[in-house]
């Protein structure tokens, strides 16, 4: 009998239990997908490093999935909840007819188990289909050809999403039953006329209120914007404080702060149904500000994750070729205190032979004298690498850097007597030495004046590995070259095929694997900066897209069910509404108009929060390469738009059908 009644209820009120029921589905959905890589590898063909890879991936998102199993469980719970409370009266109609209260709570478990088992077969359903779509991502992020596509399902995904599911379900019927136990029939049958009340707070309290969240706005943007995202004292925590108390003041401050400016425009305030909208998201403001202050934070994070996440991960891997231009770089760094400078090619020739490889050049560079904070200082321009101030610039010899260039199938370069030219590749130093050489083209390099040949910075790098680019080296003529001390040697190697290469790597292996005999600082191949830099890119996708989606669906599934909430309670006023001959256009518009403004306020200050924050982002990212902002935030915008958008639509459809019904006669 309680089986029944539970079904029908869920038949009669499925309008009730959509924003829920879409939740439940975009969880599990989102939760197989992206714990079904087991099944996805079987597709693709992967090499031993990447498919170590692969294993770090999944043990990392299991991680991640409790994070996310708890953030889900709450919203779970919350939008249980609002079921309860949008069925007040109708759980005091049971009582009212002598059903018991455990009865009744029996019920609501049977509702709650028919909606669970069917989101949840729709979930997994979904995330099946979608999975088979997310291979073909996964074999693009990792590089790799599939070896043939055939339909996948992840036993472990699927088992994984039916256990954390099954106990978010039980925590949720436990908080149910008890919150039907603490309600007494008065309160179920009057919960319609306890409204929310309206308390306008004064339009200089109002003022005040605002001004100081601008206040710490502004100052929070000012300390994270001179601090960066790198320096973890205190001026970022204070960044962080104060942007947080801003966004809860700026909250705090609307519900008094946008009515009270509204009505001193009698024509708008006045115009349609305005004034009875303004009061309805007034007195929703007044007593959701604090929810509005989480969301708008956690909107925050999300459009941080989605954009800098992504653009990390696109940063460590672009522009691959030119970061690695040789096939292996092997590099001895050198001090005062060093023996006599030894040759590395000529140690690589001992130990392996010349048919080792296919060609070779090495290359040295010695102190020039010139700190960075000394050519700072010529130019009248501060760089971002304050920590970089000590360091002296480095210069090489012209014959060495034109052997280098051979390698790259670059032609060679002609150098004046007592000329000197630049080899940098690193963006910010570029714009940093074309305004020293604005200023100043003469530099003291080894205690001897040398003048600029060319304002036309020389596109070389010197080793790979460089992620960062080369950040400036000065090249002088053999016969010019002042003595000066050695602070480091490197040497690239070409191979002539794959086979050569890897022997050669592995007899390299074995010879750094002897701590007694290890005769270089650092040894880095191509092939091992690649595979190390599709890792990364993938493993920061993953969690990105993961954690993006869980969030944005979090932000918006707490804005659509409070709206729901609301919308219960506002029905009668609604049908006043109707009485005195309000159209049915227009009530739809204000429905319309309250959702939106409701939604776009927290999305409004997260979006100006994101600006900032994607800018000190950037200057962290740059160090790793150039993000495409653009793209990253179109593709931001696409899920946004999709899922947040999605919700917004799902709950105008479902307000206006609990407030507006077709049947409602309401004037055309």
């Amino acid at each position: 009998m309680y089986f029944k009644l539970a079904r029908k209820n869920v038949r009669k009120s499925i309008k009730d239990f959509a924003i829920y029921f879409l939740t439940l589905v975009f969880g599990v959905c989102v939760f197989y997908m992206f714990n079904s890589l087991d099944a996805q590898q079987e597709l693709m063909a992967f090499t031993e490093s990447r498919h170590e890879t692969m294993v770090a991936l999944t043990q990392i998102l299991a991680y991640f999935s409790v994070f996310v199993s708890v953030v889900l469980g709450f919203l779970i719970v919350y939008a249980n909840g609002f079921l309860i409370r949008r069925r007040k009266q109708e759980l005091g109609m049971y009582m009212l007819l002598g059903m018991e209260k455990w009865k009744i709570a029996r019920v609501l478990i049977y509702e709650t188990l028919i909606i669970g088992v069917v989101a949840l077969g729709v979930g997994l359903g979904l995330g099946v289909l979608l999975s088979q779509l997310m291979s073909v991502f996964t074999a693009r992020l990792f590089e790799v050809n599939m070896t043939g596509f055939h339909f996948v399902f992840s036993l472990s995904g699927a088992a994984k999403a039916v256990m954390n599911f099954g106990l978010i379900f039980m925590i949720s019927v436990l908080f149910g039953t008890i919150s039907i136990s603490r309600y007494q029939l008065i309160d179920l049958f009057q919960a319609s006329k306890k409204n929310e009340e309206l308390k306008l707070r004064g339009m200089k309290v109002s003022v005040v209120i605002f001004i100081l969240s601008v206040l710490c706005l502004g100052s929070a943007y000012g300390l994270i914007l001179k601090n960066g995202l790198l320096n973890m004292g205190w001026m970022f925590t204070a960044s962080i404080l104060l942007g947080s108390v801003g966004t809860f003041l700026f909250f705090m401050s609307l519900s008094g702060f946008l009515l009270r400016t509204v009505q001193a425009n009698p024509k708008l305030y006045l115009k349609n149904l305005n004034m009875f909208v303004l009061r309805q998201i007034n007195s929703k403001i007044n007593t959701t500000y604090v929810s509005m202050t989480i969301v708008c934070l956690v909107l925050l994070l999300t459009i941080g994750t989605f954009s800098s996440g992504m653009g990390i991960s696109m940063a460590v891997s672009t522009d691959l070729a030119a970061a690695a231009p040789y096939d292996y770089s092997i590099t001895q760094f050198h001090s005062e205190n060093d023996p006599e400078e030894i040759s590395i090619l000529n140690q690589i020739n001992e130990r392996f032979g010349e048919e080792a490889y296919l060609e070779a050049a090495e290359i040295r560079e010695y102190d020039s004298g010139l700190t960075l904070r000394a050519l700072m200082e010529l130019s009248g321009e501060e760089l971002d690498y304050e920590e970089m101030a000590e360091i002296h610039a480095p210069m090489i010899k012209l014959s060495e850097l034109n052997a280098l260039r051979r390698m790259n199938d670059q032609p060679g370069i002609a150098l004046e007597e007592g000329k000197f030219f630049l080899v940098c590749t690193n963006g910010d130093f570029k714009s940093f030495f074309g305004n020293l050489f604005a200023v100043t083209q003469t530099l003291e390099l080894g205690g001897m004046s040398f003048e600029l040949q060319s304002e036309e910075l020389i596109q070389t790098e010197l080793e790979t590995g460089m992620r960062y680019g080369n950040m400036g080296v000065f090249v002088l003529r053999d016969e010019e070259f002042p003595e000066a001390a050695l602070a480091l040697q490197t040497l690239n190697l070409n191979f002539e095929n794959d086979e050569q290469a890897n022997a050669f790597r592995a007899g390299m292996s074995i010879w750094f694997a002897d701590a007694e005999t290890r005769p270089f600082h650092r040894a880095i191949a191509k092939e091992e900066l690649y595979e190390a830099g599709v890792s990364t890119r993938t493993i920061l996708s993953f969690l990105a897209i993961y954690l993006g989606f869980v969030f944005l669906i979090t932000c918006a599934a707490i804005l659509a069910l409070q709206q729901l909430s609301e919308a219960a309670d506002n029905r009668e006023r609604y049908e006043l509404l109707r009485k005195i001959g309000a159209e049915k256009k227009m009530v739809n518009q204000s429905i319309f108009f309250q959702i939106f403004l409701y939604f776009m306020m927290p999305l409004g200050l997260a979006i100006v929060h994101s600006i900032v924050g994607l800018k000190v982002a950037n200057d962290v990212i740059r160090l790793l390469g150039d993000m495409d902002i653009v793209g990253n935030l179109v593709i931001t915008a696409f899920f946004i738009l999709v899922i947040y958008g999605g919700y917004f639509l799902a709950t105008y459809l479902g307000v206006k059908a609990i407030v507006a019904p077709e049947s409602g006669g309401m004037k055309e």
